[in-house]
This record gives C-alpha cells, sequence and structure tokens, in this order.
C-alpha cells in the first residue's frame, strides 16, 4: 500500500489549530479527589479501564510542591521477554514551611494480555514514596507510602468530552479557583509545541474518492486523537523501536513461536498513521482533536490516502489464480518465479530449483494493462521446475488434496438443527449425515469421522463412607466484626462504589458503612423506620447499631434456574430501630460468582454502586447514598488472622463450648484422619448453607449446597441446533453440588484438618467425607467402528448389565431400545469382558446379528457393566 497527500483540495493548505491546556488546577492546585485511601493502591485495580491515568494526591507538613516537575517513562525492555516497566523517579525539590501538596499523575501505556498470572501484574505507583533530606553526612527518610491519598481517575478535559464537535468552544472546567487569567477555552494565539497536557483541535475536509483515509501523526509525542467525537485510539509515534531487535534473515514461519520471530519496522516509530474510518467522516468540515500528554509539534500532521502500490501472489502448482490492483491496472511484474522462490511479499528471492523460462514476461502478456488477471500454475505454462510440489491447497470449501498422492478429503456439513439427510455423490455413494453435524470422507468415498457419531464412554461414580465412620467434633469462633460495625473501615468516599473495583477479586465481600444522626428534635418520630437498600447484588447482610436485621440475595443469586438474564438487583426492606444520637448502618454485600461472557460482561455493575440507601418514616426520607461512606474489603479472621490455617497464631479463637447451628458468620473446626487407599476423597456438605471451606489450610472452593435449582428446566439433552444455556441442564430440583473434593494431595497421613466459614448459618452434624470409585460404566458406539469398555483404578468389569445394538434411544441406566434392536445381548459380551479392567467389543452386525433398521439410519450399540 501507498501513502497518498489528501487531494480535497487543488492545494490543500497546512492545516491551522488551536489549542487550550488540560485544566490541573483541581488537582496539582488543590489537590481534589473523588475519593481518599490510607495507602497507594494498584491503578489497574482503580481505574477499571475507564482511563490510562490516575491522579494521586497527598499533604505534609514539611513537603513541597509540584506542578507535573517532569515525567519518566520506563518503555520496554530491548533484550528481555519479561513485561517489566518499573523504575524509580527521583527528583530534587524544594520545600517550603507548612503544609505542602504532593501530586502524582501516573499513566499506564497498554497491560500484558497473555502468559502466567499476566493479569495479577502490578500497575501504577508502587510503595515506597520517600522523602530523602541530606545534611551533611545525616540522611532522613519520611515515607509517605501509608498516607492518606486522595484519588482521581481520568482527565478533566476528558469527563467534559472538550473532544467531542457538540462541546461548545467556551465549555468550563469543573474547578471553581481557576485564575482569572488562565486561558481555559479554545484559542489561536501564540500556538505551542513541545508543551504537555495540551488539547489541539483542528478542521479539514473530506479527502475525496472512496479511498482508505489516515492520518500522519508523526512530530507529536504521546496521547489521545479523535476525529468529528470517534476515538482513533490512542497514539506515539515518538516511540522508536530498538532498531537492533529485527531479525536480518528472511522471515520463516516454521518452528515454535516466538516473539522475537518475523519482527519488523525496527528502528522506526511503532505507528504514525492511524487509520480514519469513512464512516467516521462527514462531508465537508470535520474536526480533528488530539490530546499531547509529552509534547509535540502538530503542524506536522496531514491526512493522507490509502491506495494499492503491489499486489503479491504465493500459491502452489495446479491452482488458478487471481492477480488484482483491484480498481487500478498493472502496470508491471516487479518479480516472477516458478519453482522454489523465498521471502516474502516485497522482498522475494529465487530459490535454487526454477524454471528457466522467463516468467515474469509470460505474466506480463496475460496482466499488464488490466486491473485483474487469472492464469493456471503448472509446469505446462511456466516449464519444468526442479523441485517437488508436495501438497495443494484447494479453496473449493469441500476438498483438500495432496498432490504428490492424489488423495483428497470431502466435507458434508448438515445444518439443519432437526432432520438427518442422505448426501449422494453419485460415482462416490450415499452418505448419511445426522442433522446438525460433519462428515469426513477420506477419498470422498469412505465415512472416516462424524461430529454426531462419536464414541464415549462415561464412568458412573459411587461414594462411599468409611467402613466406621468417627464422628466429627466442632469447634467454632464468631467472625471478628467490631471495628465494621463500629463504622470503621480502610478507605472512604462520598458515593457508593463498584463491588468489582473496590475488592479487585481479593474477596467476595465488601462492607459498606456509614452514620446517621437522629436528635432530640425529630427522634421521637424516627424511633423506628424502614430500611430501604437498592442494590445490584448479588447478596446483603444488613447491620443497623451492631444487630444483624436482615439478609437477602437476588433471585439469581438464590439459583432461581427460570430466571432470564444477568440482573441480580434487589431492593432490601427492613423495619430498624434508631438510637437517639449517632446510628452506624453496616451493609456487608457479597458476591456469589460473576458473569464471564456476552456483550460488556466485564462492565456489570456489582455491590450497591448505581442503587440507593435511604431511611423512610411515612411521607419523610433520609437519602444516605451521598453520605460519607466507609469502606473495608473481605472478612477479618479470613484476610487479616488468617483463621482458615491450622498454622495461624489466630487458631486459639477456635473454643469447643457451646457450638451454635444454624448462626450466619461463623467458622468451624474439625479435624479427621484421612481415608484409606487411593480412590478420590469428597466431603459431604449438606446440611451446610452458603460458605468456604478450607483442608489444611488449602482452599477447596466455596460451598452453598442450601442452594436449590429450580425443578423445571431439566429436559432431554440434545446436541443439535445452536447453543442455549437453557440446553442439557441437569440436577433440577436438588442442591448446587453437595460433595466436595479433596485432593489426596492436601491430606496428611494421620490427623488432618477442616475449617468452615458458614456465611448464613448452617448444620454441620452431617459432615462427613467418602471415597469415590467407579461404579459402573455406559458405553455407545456406531457401527464399524470399536468400542473400548474399562473400569479405572484398576477395578474390573463383574457384570453386563445390558447390551443393545441397532437404534436405541439409551443413556446410562435403564435402556429404552429402538423398535429395531437387538435386545439382550449382554450374555455374548460376558466372555469377552467379564473379570478384565477393559475389553475391546467390535460393533458390526458380524458380532450382534442384523437389524432391521431402516436404510440410512445409524445403528450404534450401546452397553452398561459394573465395575468393582
Amino acid at each position: 500500500m501507498v501513502n497518498k497527500d489528501n487531494k480535497a483540495e487543488d492545494e490543500p493548505s497546512s492545516l491551522k489549530w488551536v489549542w487550550r491546556p488540560e485544566n490541573i488546577d483541581s488537582t496539582v492546585v488543590q489537590g481534589k479527589g473523588d475519593f481518599s485511601v490510607n495507602g497507594i493502591v494498584d491503578q489497574k485495580a482503580m481505574a477499571n479501564d475507564q482511563s490510562d491515568y490516575l491522579w494521586l494526591m497527598t499533604r505534609i507538613l514539611i513537603n513541597f510542591l509540584i506542578s507535573l516537575l517532569g515525567s519518566q517513562w520506563a518503555g520496554y525492555p530491548s533484550n528481555s521477554d519479561k513485561f517489566d516497566q518499573r523504575f524509580v523517579f527521583e527528583t530534587n525539590v524544594k520545600l517550603k514551611e507548612g503544609k505542602n501538596l504532593i501530586t502524582l499523575l501516573s499513566a499506564t501505556v497498554g497491560f500484558k494480555n497473555y502468559g502466567g498470572k499476566y493479569d495479577l501484574i502490578e500497575a501504577g505507583v508502587l510503595a515506597p514514596i520517600e522523602l530523602v533530606a541530606h545534611k551533611g553526612e545525616n540522611t532522613t527518610v519520611k515515607d509517605l507510602s501509608n498516607q492518606k491519598w486522595s484519588y482521581k481517575i481520568g482527565l478533566e478535559g476528558v469527563e467534559n468530552k472538550i473532544y467531542d464537535t457538540e462541546c461548545p468552544s467556551n465549555v468550563k472546567w469543573s474547578s471553581d479557583n481557576l485564575p482569572t487569567n488562565r486561558n481555559m477555552t479554545w484559542s489561536s494565539d501564540n500556538l505551542p509545541t513541545n508543551r504537555n497536557m495540551t488539547w489541539y483541535k483542528t478542521t479539514f475536509k473530506a479527502p475525496l474518492g472512496d479511498k482508505p483515509v489516515v492520518v500522519d501523526l508523526l512530530g507529536l509525542g504521546k496521547g489521545h486523537a479523535w476525529v468529528n467525537n470517534h476515538s482513533l485510539g490512542r497514539y506515539w509515534p515518538s516511540y522508536i523501536v530498538n532498531e537492533t531487535l529485527c531479525q536480518t534473515e528472511v522471515c520463516d514461519y516454521r518452528g515454535t513461536y516466538s516473539d522475537s520471530k518475523c519482527r519488523s519496522g525496527c528502528g522506526q516509530p511503532t505507528q504514525r498513521r492511524y487509520h480514519v474510518p469513512r464512516s467516521f467522516i462527514k462531508d465537508g468540515e470535520n474536526t480533528l482533536v488530539l490530546f499531547e500528554e509529552f509534547g509535540g509539534d502538530p503542524s506536522r500532521v496531514k491526512f493522507e490516502t490509502v491506495e494499492v502500490g503491489s499486489a503479491c501472489v504465493n500459491a502452489h502448482v495446479g491452482k488458478t489464480v487471481e492477480l488484482s490492483c483491484y480498481d487500478r491496472p498493472i502496470s508491471r511484474i516487479a518479480f516472477a518465479s516458478f519453482g522454489n522462490p523465498q521471502g516474502e511479499c516485497g522482498s522475494f528471492a529465487k530459490g535454487e530449483a526454477e524454471s528457466s523460462a522467463d516468467v515474469a514476461k509470460i505474466i506480463e502478456k496475460e496482466c499488464v494493462g488490466k486491473e485483474a488477471c487469472n492464469f493456471e500454475v503448472s509446469e505446462r505454462k511456466f516449464g519444468k521446475a526442479y523441485c517437488n510440489v508436495k501438497k495443494l491447497a484447494v479453496e473449493a470449501m469441500t476438498m483438500y488434496a495432496n498432490n504428490a498422492t492424489g488423495e483428497k478429503f470431502c466435507f458434508l456439513s448438515n445444518v439443519n438443527g432437526q432432520d438427518d439427510t442422505t448426501f449422494d455423490l453419485q460415482q462416490d455413494g450415499q452418505f448419511f449425515v445426522p442433522a446438525w453435524s460433519v462428515t469426513i470422507l477420506q477419498n470422498c468415498n469412505k465415512e472416516i469421522y462424524n461430529s454426531a457419531k462419536i464414541n464415549s464412554q462415561i464412568s458412573v461414580m459411587v461414594k462411599k463412607p468409611e467402613e466406621q465412620p468417627p464422628k466429627l467434633t466442632w469447634m467454632w469462633a464468631p467472625e471478628a466484626m467490631r471495628d465494621t460495625l463500629k463504622g470503621q473501615g480502610k478507605f472512604k468516599a462520598s458515593l457508593l462504589l463498584d463491588q468489582k473495583e473496590a475488592t479487585f477479586d481479593v474477596s467476595d465481600y465488601l462492607w459498606y458503612m456509614t452514620s446517621v444522626d437522629i436528635n432530640d428534635t425529630i427522634w421521637q418520630s424516627w424511633k423506628t423506620a424502614t430500611l430501604l437498600v437498592s442494590t445490584n447484588g448479588h447478596a446483603l447482610h444488613a447491620f443497623v447499631n451492631s444487630k444483624l436485621i436482615g439478609s437477602q440475595f437476588s433471585r439469581q443469586a438464590s439459583g432461581k434456574q427460570m430466571v432470564k438474564g444477568d440482573d441480580y438487583s434487589f431492593v432490601f426492606e427492613k423495619p430498624v430501630s434508631l438510637n437517639l444520637g449517632t446510628n452506624i448502618i453496616s451493609l456487608l454485600s457479597a458476591t456469589v460468582g460473576l458473569t464471564n461472557y456476552g456483550e460488556w460482561y466485564d462492565l456489570k455493575p456489582t455491590g450497591l454502586v448505581g442503587g440507593s440507601v435511604q431511611l423512610v418514616n411515612g411521607n419523610n426520607t433520609i437519602d444516605l447514598t451521598t453520605s460519607n461512606w466507609s469502606y473495608k474489603v473481605g472478612l477479618n479472621n479470613e484476610l487479616n488472622k488468617r483463621l482458615y490455617d491450622p498454622q495461624s497464631s489466630q487458631a486459639k479463637l477456635f473454643v469447643a463450648d457451646k457450638v451454635p447451628i444454624g448462626r450466619p458468620l461463623t467458622w468451624y473446626k474439625t479435624s479427621f484422619q484421612a481415608p484409606l487407599g487411593s480412590e478420590p476423597v469428597v466431603v459431604d456438605l449438606q446440611g451446610m448453607g452458603k460458605g468456604h471451606a478450607w483442608v489444611n489450610g488449602n482452599s477447596i472452593g466455596r460451598y452453598w449446597p442450601s442452594q436449590i435449582a429450580d425443578a423445571d428446566g431439566c429436559n432431554t439433552c440434545d446436541y443439535r441446533g445452536g447453543y442455549s444455556d437453557s440446553r442439557c441442564r441437569s440436577n433440577c430440583g436438588n442442591p448446587s453440588q453437595r460433595w466436595y473434593h479433596v485432593p489426596r494431595s492436601f491430606l496428611n497421613n494421620g490427623t488432618n484438618t477442616l475449617i468452615l466459614f458458614e456465611e448464613i448459618g448452617g448444620n454441620m452434624t452431617d459432615i462427613s467425607f467418602q471415597i469415590v470409585t467407579v461404579g459402573t460404566v455406559c458405553g455407545s458406539a456406531y457401527e464399524g467402528s470399536t468400542l473400548e469398555l474399562a473400569c479405572q483404578g484398576g477395578r474390573t468389569i463383574a457384570e453386563i448389565q445390558s447390551a443393545t445394538f441397532g437404534d436405541p434411544q439409551a443413556k446410562c441406566g435403564p435402556f429404552k431400545s429402538g423398535s429395531s434392536s437387538v435386545q439382550n445381548k449382554s450374555n455374548s459380551l460376558a466372555p469377552a469382558c467379564a473379570g478384565k479392567t477393559s475389553c475391546s467389543i467390535d460393533v458390526s452386525t458380524a458380532t450382534f446379528g442384523s437389524s432391521s433398521s431402516g436404510s440410512g439410519a445409524t445403528r450404534k450399540l450401546v452397553v452398561q457393566a459394573v465395575c468393582s
């Protein structure tokens, strides 16, 4: 492709720019943020993809004022595969007496998106943040990391959408105390270059024609671009790729993947031209807005159209190919070779076994002057090539051919979700293809695979308790909530935060705490009220003045399986008694799993964000939604005291007296002996409510056996047709799960410890440990294949319970045989399988006799055996 200047005008003039500074008065001058935290937090967790930018501000008595003294970028490592962007920023500052303000603007330039635990790599400013003073030989260090920091996400210009063409040119910034001499509107006077934190705007005419449009941003530093209110994305043309990173040899796809293979563009900007979709551009005048973070020169910006400069074809012998320059004529043939040419488009080279013919001249006769031409790739046309061309990839959707062997493969697809069909391939035969399946034919006449006819074996597992299981002895401890019931959190905000953003996967739980003062003039009418909490879920436990007044789950979180969508919102409504003076409201919000697919699934709100908190008394309402809320992530006994760890120093908190049953927010502890043998171990938590379980300090997951799935909604499973989350449901009317796997690697020889955190209240007296073993196996295979039947874990096949051949509508358990099935074939299989750990069965009429199935039907063998 080649780039050509904008042809909207005969003599396109240079772009005329206006500018305005980014407003940093509220952050740098005033230190105003949206919320505060005691300490430094991860930028990804705080910004939650809302912006690349995060302001951090704090005040100290012996500090200094930073007005964006400078920027420093880590860049990308040139010789390392590690995605390490850490660096230490160090600069000299002057102090003044009294209060001083530190303002830091942290910016990200993209996150790693692959590799082990890539999503847990921290971003932004990390502790420690220190002031270091030197006087003579003495050095004083003041660590600011744990101070109260105020945070603000993003840029005020973006928040005010000044990139929007509908935005008035004199839009006011949100700061209330701007200096009167500061220019906060667009101005054409004294256009600055190389000025950081600056906005630029210009207008341009749409390039003529329908060719793709790009904007060349070479000369700018780093920032973001918009055309007519549409984002073109981030730009960074000042970032030059290390010129030593590109290999000198020709790019070769062969071998294992490495991010160092086939690099290009070394010594050049990562990108300088940015696509402007024609759909963004209007007839007539258009607007380009830039936010420049580093500082650059907008006078070098220009618009270009992109046209085809050259076209390449690389094809195997036997193909008929099309060479096309779309709507432009082919002017010449720059390179042509037949045999074993090397390289890639733009850097082709002849190989060692080339045809002696003048291939370029042959193609020129057929193609030059035309917009497109077709020709056959063959030795007849281009001469003898002394090399082996072993494969031919045919574009026809149904066939792949190997030119060396003559083999071919046909693909037959039946996309009908209900009806089977038969394909007639004339001399190659007729082939039955079940509904919603694909068949592969070797040599186009022999079926070797069908996606609906998969041989399978299902092992039905059974749980066996120990022969004489000892009764478990329990201890307990309440969840420590003294601080949260008093409203004491770790950070504050005057709004209701999103739970995902605030917890950042550290815990399922987030405390929302606030207070309301009831003075003696209104107390008589406010002794009782109704607490209304509108939440996006998933569960809520409400405390008022240290008393639990109620708990509630959304319908989806309560296991209402037939509730559609992923709306977990609900309204919690309970009567409360209020005291004279200060009343503390503590709301514990809990999640029960997050949506992980669908449109914008990661932006679904969770917790109280977007909702409201109100006290209502008749027609009177106290709205607490924008009160000063204190927050704390997680449970004290989980995150701080690690009560789930039997080695924790806090294990002494467990007591054996008066072990409660049905008490919410309670920890339980017991010990048990590891079951003998090597079979898998499970713990049966039937009777418990909802919570989390640990064995010897290892999490075995969240549990919720009290959640009962809807009795309706489980139908016969049918693979045919498009996917729906309502298809092939099972276990309706039963707990979502009651047995939880305990890996043998978690268990010690001798005594082991089970610890439970029970959130809603349960009965632990019925908990037991069991081993899991194979009880029965059910295998199925289609005629013409071999069924492999096996009992895992060294167990043997004790009995063939049933075997049917023909067209059975069967599944593990009671068999339902089709009318054309051959019945009662279990006895014929017993000699081949009984007493063995596995056996092979030829699925054919020779083994089981003929069947009266009609033509085109698919005969199937289904066998059920008992393992011992």
